[in-house]
């Protein structure tokens, strides 16, 4: 048979980077050992459009299926991909798979119209359903299948498929027909955090050493199913050596869910990775690190360790079922920091149980330790994740399908009202703009060197605001297409995070027009026409285009909602003028004013350090600042997140803990042994 394997579009501009598709890689490893012959489309990897590509190598190759997957929130590129591939050629065989199908596989088939869905991991799943396509044999006898039953239109989802407990027997995801040696050869620091770290160019590859993770915290979901299993070390490391000698690999992020919790297998990969002379990145437990472990790991090249944060506060860490102590948290910090590994982790907000006092409690924390670069962003309710569960039997979600397909949403499962989620939001965004230190004496120049199909790159050079190193970074491409303003890099001395600004880009007619709209809306305001010039100003700003001109003009919607008092929503127009130009001191002053009139003055203290350090001599952030630290308690300037309204949390049905559970003999079945379609989330639960 003949197999077409197709990479999703990541990126709206061509050859930009993405991180490479494992799950199809050995999808297509799978096919070819099987004796199909297989072709692949990269839709990243070509200037054609989606429709252009696919209906020229279908045309071309005339093959039999089409087989593609992602994580959820890419349906309707997916559903375009299948439909384009059924409008060439009509009897074609769809199958999709991937996180996006295994966390909600109904909703997901009804969307997309596959003609086939994988389950969990694909290789066994695959490899059955392509003998049973050749063969025509019963396709219901496939565990991990989700098909139509087209005689009923309906669909039917077999049993679940048992872990692949042997991941040595898997043979090695196919890099080279989804175009990675392409995908190495232009490659940038500014592509990913850690590239920042290489002396040298990046040439980084993506691998794993196990699957799944043995822990369920409450916002995650494993599309690998629940089960971890490790491969062995001399399993991985053949496999790196070969990558090492065939693509020139300097860096291998190591991208399991979790790598191993056992300290021996650590430190072992740490012996054998350091003769091979090749950074690495894991992603760790904070259990799985002390001193000796963290100082191995330093020496045998590791760049940075990804760390399962989540939260600073105990109840909610114990609600998330995250299995760490904060104390214990605190401690492996401290010893990547002092090891001078960059620390990658996320201080996740909204968990069922999180109020504003606990919050309240992780932001202090982050206050504390701004300087380990720890983000801050809101929880986002993955489906197939228990979180997700428990939304929708509370009613939180209500229309499932609508709800795959129009990911990522925003939803409320906190135990705050919306008024006080939907501004704590506020303070995340604030923070992530004024919260980290901004790069010193810095600099851009158009690279000598052009990367292929990336366009202009530049040579960033700037001084380290915590070491004061000076950093040089070759032929970085500037991603403008990122919702935020800098690129974070990371200091190749003390190994810390630095945000360097991106430099404006527009052209001579954008730049005229805005000179336009700006002289009008000034006229307005002369004349008291203040809802004539938030109309116009509402216009100007819904352009994509970052200019100091669109910044200028979000601060005098600010200054208007500030005027007549509604400080929430100046709030949020000086901060996208800040996603524009972020070292502007003046208004980080300004923003730093509206928080301190609601009275969240530790956010107000951080903004207003970050505009005394991008100009000293800001005489109003001096005064501010000293007023605060004169005038107000210990309490009231550690206080970085308040309630401002006092109406009850969303309404949750009240579940008893034993009905959350589906048991074996509750699923339904159909008469041939199948279950029947959706049985409630039984894919999801242990039975």
């Amino acid at each position: 048979m003949k197999i077409l394997i197709v990479v999703p579009k990541y990126t709206e501009k061509p050859f930009s980077y993405y991180n490479f598709p494992l799950g199809l890689g050995y999808i297509a490893a799978i096919a070819k050992n099987e004796g199909h012959k297989v072709i692949g489309l990269n839709l990243n990897e070509t200037h054609e459009t989606t429709k252009n590509a696919i209906e020229k190598t279908i045309n071309k190759e005339d093959p039999d299926l089409v087989a593609t997957g992602s994580l959820s929130g890419w349906i309707d590129q997916i559903e375009q991909i299948f439909s384009i591939c059924k409008n060439v050629k009509s009897n074609i065989i769809t199958v999709i798979g991937g996180g996006m199908l295994s966390g909600e596989p109904e909703p997901v088939m009804r969307q997309i119209k596959a003609d086939y869905g994988v389950i969990g991991e694909g290789e066994e799943t695959f490899k059955e359903l392509l003998t049973s396509i050749e063969k025509n044999t019963d396709k219901g006898l496939i565990h991990g299948l989700v098909f139509w039953d087209k005689k009923n239109d309906s669909l039917v989802r077999n049993p679940p498929r048992q872990a692949l407990m042997e991941l040595d027997s898997i043979p090695w995801p196919d890099y080279d027909l989804l175009g990675l040696p392409a995908i190495l050869n232009r490659q940038s620091p500014t592509d990913s955090y850690y590239f920042s770290t290489l002396k040298n160019k990046p040439r980084v590859i993506d691998m794993i050493t196990s699957r799944s993770c043995p822990f369920s915290c409450t916002f995650c979901f494993h599309p690998a199913g629940k089960v971890y299993r490790e491969r062995s070390l001399d399993s991985f490391f053949s496999e790196l050596e070969f990558y090492i000698k065939k693509y020139k690999i300097n860096f291998v992020a190591v991208v399991d869910e979790l790598f191993s919790l056992k300290r021996n297998r650590l430190l072992e990969f740490c012996e054998r990775i350091e003769p091979l002379d090749v950074n690495w990145v894991v992603q760790l437990h904070v259990n799985s690190v002390d001193s000796e472990t963290i100082k191995k790991m330093k020496k045998s090249g590791c760049s940075a360790i990804s760390y399962g944060i989540e939260s600073m506060d105990q109840t909610v860490l114990e609600s998330m079922k995250k299995k760490s102590k904060v104390e214990r948290v605190d401690k492996a910090l401290a010893l990547t920091d002092k090891a001078n590994i960059v620390i990658q982790g996320n201080l996740i907000f909204g968990d069922t149980v999180e109020t504003v006092e606990t919050a309240n409690n992780s932001l202090k924390w982050w206050f504390k330790n701004r300087e380990k670069g720890v983000h801050v962003v809101p929880l986002q309710v993955w489906p197939g994740s228990p979180v997700y569960i428990e939304a929708v039997r509370n009613g939180l979600i209500k229309d499932r399908d609508k709800y795959v397909k129009n990911l990522p949403i925003y939803l409320n499962v906190s135990n705050m009202n919306d008024a006080n989620r939907q501004n704590l939001d506020r303070v995340l965004h604030a923070l992530t703009l004024s919260g980290f230190k901004y790069a010193k004496n810095f600099s851009y120049k158009v690279s000598k060197k052009e990367l292929p199909n990336r366009g202009k790159g530049f040579d960033i050079e700037y001084d380290c605001p915590h070491c004061a190193q000076h950093n040089i970074h070759e032929s970085c491409i500037i991603d403008y297409d990122d919702a935020w303003p800098f690129t974070r890099m990371y200091c190749k001395g003390c190994f810390k995070r630095v945000d360097c600004e991106k430099p404006e880009w527009r052209t001579l007619d954008e730049a005229e027009h805005e000179e336009k709209i700006l002289s009008h809306i000034n006229i307005l305001e002369k004349q008291g026409e203040y809802n004539e010039a938030l109309k116009l100003m509402d216009l100007a700003t819904r352009s994509n285009v970052r200019s100091s001109n669109i910044a200028l003009i979000w601060f005098k919607k600010s200054e208007i909602y500030k005027k007549f008092g509604n400080f929430l929503i100046a709030i949020d127009c000086l901060t996208s003028a800040l996603k524009i130009s972020p070292r502007t001191a003046e208004y980080h002053l300004l923003l730093a004013d509206l928080f301190f009139r609601i009275k969240i003055y530790g956010v107000a203290i951080v903004l207003l350090e970050t505009a005394l350090d991008i100009n000293s001599e800001l005489d109003g952030a001096k005064s501010l600042l000293k007023y605060i630290q004169t005038n107000l308690s210990d309490e009231e300037k550690s206080t970085m997140f308040t309630s401002i309204s006092n109406q009850a949390p969303p309404f949750k049905k009240n579940h008893k803990k034993n009905k959350l559970k589906v048991r074996h003999k509750d699923k339904l079945m159909l008469a041939n042994g199948r279950f029947d379609i959706e049985p409630e989330f039984t894919h999801l639960e242990p039975t």
